[in-house]
C-alpha cells in the first residue's frame, strides 16, 4: 500500500538516513525505558484513582482507556497514512511530493504510538502492576521522535517547492542533524530520569526553532520571487501553529473536568485531534495538486 511509484525505485539517501535515526531513537528508548518507572504522575495517582477519574472498557481483565479518544486519535493516524500514501502515489517525480508524504507518514506512526499510550492502553502501561501510575512510557517518546523527524521532513518538502539548491541541502542536513539531536537529548532524558528533557515542551522547543528559520527563509526566497506555492506553505504551517496555540489554551482552560462531571468525556487532546483532522484535510486540499519542485 505505501510502496514508491514505479517512477522512483527507491527513496533518496537521506530518507533511509532519517528513517535509521527514528529507528535509533526508539530502540534507545525501548532499552532504558525501565529508569522511566521512576518518574509518576504529579501530583501522585493510584491506579485505583486513575480508573475514577477516566473512563474505560474492561476487556478480559485489562483496561481499555479512554475508548472515545482512542478511536478519535486512531482515525487521525488512519487519515495521516491515507494522504501519505496519496502524496506517494502522485509523486511522478517530484521531491517535495515525496517528502511530504514522509511527513505525513511519519505524523501517522505517532499518532498510533500516540494513541496507545495517551489513551488506549494507558492504564495498562503507565498504572497496573504500579503503587502510583508513571508520568510517560516509551511510547510516548517514540511518539515525539517521529513528529520530530516529521517536521524535518516537511522543512525537505518545503525547500524542494519553494528554495534553492544550496537550501534543500541545508533543509535537509537540519532535518537530519536536528533528528539525530533530539534522540541523543530524549535518550540522556531517559537516562538520567529528567521530565523536562522528555516533555512535549522539550519536542515544541525542536519543532519550533526550525520552524521560524525556514519561515524566514521561505520569506526572504517569496520577496525575491513571488512564489503562491510558498504562500500556501504558510498558511499550513500558520494553521498547524494555530491548533498548537488553541491546545494549550484548552490544556489551561480547565473545560475538561467540567464536561467530566457531566458525564462528557472530552479533553484538550481530543480538542487537539479533532483540530489536526481539519487540519489534514486542509493541506491536502491545499497542496495536492499545487506542491511541485521549484526550478532550479
Amino acid at each position: 500500500m505505501f510502496g514508491i511509484p514505479k517512477a522512483s525505485k527507491r527513496l533518496p539517501w537521506s530518507a533511509y538516513v532519517l528513517i535509521g535515526i527514528v529507528i535509533l531513537g526508539i530502540v534507545l528508548s525501548i532499552a532504558f525505558s525501565s529508569n522511566l518507572s521512576a518518574l509518576i504522575l504529579e501530583p501522585p495517582l493510584t491506579p485505583g484513582a486513575w480508573l475514577e477519574s477516566h473512563p474505560y472498557l474492561q476487556v478480559d481483565n485489562r483496561i481499555v482507556s479512554e475508548p472515545s479518544s482512542s478511536l478519535l486519535i486512531f482515525l487521525l493516524a488512519i487519515l495521516y497514512l491515507r494522504v501519505a500514501y496519496l502524496f506517494f502515489r502522485g509523486y511522478e517525480g517530484q521531491q517535495s511530493r515525496l517528502w511530504w508524504a514522509i511527513f505525513m507518514l511519519f505524523f501517522g506512526l505517532g499518532a498510533i504510538l500516540a494513541g496507545v499510550s495517551y489513551q488506549a492502553f494507558s492504564f495498562e502501561l503507565k498504572c497496573r502492576d504500579y503503587d502510583y501510575c508513571l508520568w510517560t512510557s516509551w511510547w510516548e517518546i517514540g511518539y515525539m521522535i517521529c513528529t520530530v523527524a516529521g517536521v524535518g521532513a516537511a522543512f525537505i518538502a518545503a525547500g524542494y517547492s519553494a528554495l534553492s539548491v544550496a537550501a534543500r541541502l541545508f533543509w535537509t542536513a537540519y532535518a537530519l542533524a536536528s533528528t539525530l539531536i533530539y534522540c541523543g537529548v530524549v535518550s540522556f532524558g531517559i537516562i538520567s530520569a529528567n521530565r523536562f528533557l522528555i516533555s512535549f515542551e522539550m519536542m515544541i522547543i525542536f519543532v519550533l526553532t526550525g520552524f521560524l528559520a525556514i519561515a524566514a527563509n521561505l520569506i526572504w526566497q517569496y520577496r525575491q520571487i513571488k512564489n503562491p506555492l510558498i504562500i500556501k506553505i504558510f498558511k499550513v504551517g500558520a494553521l498547524l501553529i494555530a491548533v498548537i496555540v488553541i491546545y494549550f489554551f484548552g490544556l489551561t482552560a480547565g473545560f475538561a473536568g467540567f464536561l467530566w462531571a457531566r458525564g462528557i468525556w472530552f479533553n484538550a487532546n481530543d480538542l487537539l485531534h479533532v483540530l489536526l483532522i481539519g487540519w489534514v484535510l486542509y493541506s491536502y486540499k491545499l497542496l495536492q495538486k499545487s506542491l511541485l519542485d521549484a526550478k532550479v
